[in-house]
């Protein structure tokens, strides 16, 4: 049964292509046909950490769970909680909308994946 599968491994590994790849030419990046290819999507760690400065909340919480305690204190547990679980999808999507990125032909998901 091992044989059988390296034989198979093997066989379709010289019949199955991939899309090509992408190098550089000069300061360019291009495709498997040498014309140029523009990379888009967007890095969101700074946007999934709350932070003082970034919500102008430094002179009462400055960290993310300093933050998070102040607004259970403010409206309570069970409705932080409800805050948490939509933001982040929330946030995302709001990302995705403002990077325009459905002009590009992404298709922005909860995960909104680099849109090529």
């Amino acid at each position: 049964m091992k044989h059988q599968l390296l034989i198979l491994l093997v066989v379709t590994s010289f019949t199955l292509s991939g899309q090509g790849f992408l190098s550089v030419d000069g300061q360019e990046i291009v495709n498997e046909n040498g014309e140029p290819y523009l990379l888009k999507g967007m890095g969101l760690g700074g946007w999934m950490l709350q932070e003082g400065y970034m919500l102008q909340t430094a002179g009462f919480a400055n960290a993310q769970h300093q933050i998070r305690e102040r607004m259970v204190q403010l409206m309570g547990a069970q409705r932080t909680q409800e805050f948490y679980d939509a933001w982040l999808p929330e946030l995302i999507l709001i990302l995705c909308i403002l990077g325009d990125s459905t002009q590009s032909g992404c298709r922005c998901t909860i995960t909104c994946s680099p849109c090529l």
